[in-house]
């Protein structure tokens, strides 16, 4: 997948179904892999300060060394989108004990709002996403080992595809470039 780029992010984020567009937001604020917001149960969110706790499981929280959640900046334009999920206060029970935070939204209808929602010539996937917003912090100057807390990557290793990941004017000129390759010798 190429990285999604903030313009694709911030053109998705304004169009589609608010199921969708929350979990575009929990994706990218978070870099995190479309299946883990999808397990978030209700009372998973809540706010600490100004940033928003998201509850992490225990097995990573314990892997990372993490306290069970991960606080992380909430930027005005999705307060409103996220608003409805947030809870009042962190979780008092398990989470196998809770529904679904994001009732009735599956990857393929994750899919499909960004295949259905993305710019004209964009190739953005639900793992562009998680690409993007890793890229992003990269770009900004955000060291490994704190995106690698942020994106639950176990390491600084697991991120190296990240690190040289093209951008996607890049990408599609290399597959471009692949295709024509591919033709030279039909």
């Amino acid at each position: 997948a190429t990285p999604m780029t903030v313009e694709e992010y911030e053109h998705l984020l304004a169009r589609g179904p608010l199921n969708c567009r929350q979990t575009l937001a929990l994706c990218w604020l978070r870099a995190a892999r479309t299946a883990d917001v999808l397990a978030l149960r209700a009372g998973s969110l809540w706010l600490r300060g100004s940033n928003l706790a998201i509850e992490l499981g225990t097995e990573k929280s314990r892997q990372l060394g993490l306290p069970g959640f991960v606080l992380i900046y909430r930027p005005q334009r999705e307060r409103a989108i996220l608003a409805p999920l947030i809870s009042r206060a962190p979780p008092t029970t398990p989470p196998s004990s809770r529904p679904p935070l994001l009732d009735q939204m599956t990857y393929p209808m994750f899919r499909n709002y960004i295949v259905d929602h993305r710019p004209r010539g964009s190739t953005a996937t639900p793992h562009s996403c998680r690409k993007g917003a890793i890229m992003r912090m990269i770009s900004n100057g955000v060291s490994l080992p704190d995106i690698a807390l942020i994106s639950q990557h176990r390491s600084t290793v697991g991120l190296m595809a990240y690190v040289s990941a093209p951008d996607h004017p890049t990408a599609r000129k290399m597959s471009m470039a692949s295709k024509e390759i591919g033709r030279a010798h039909v």
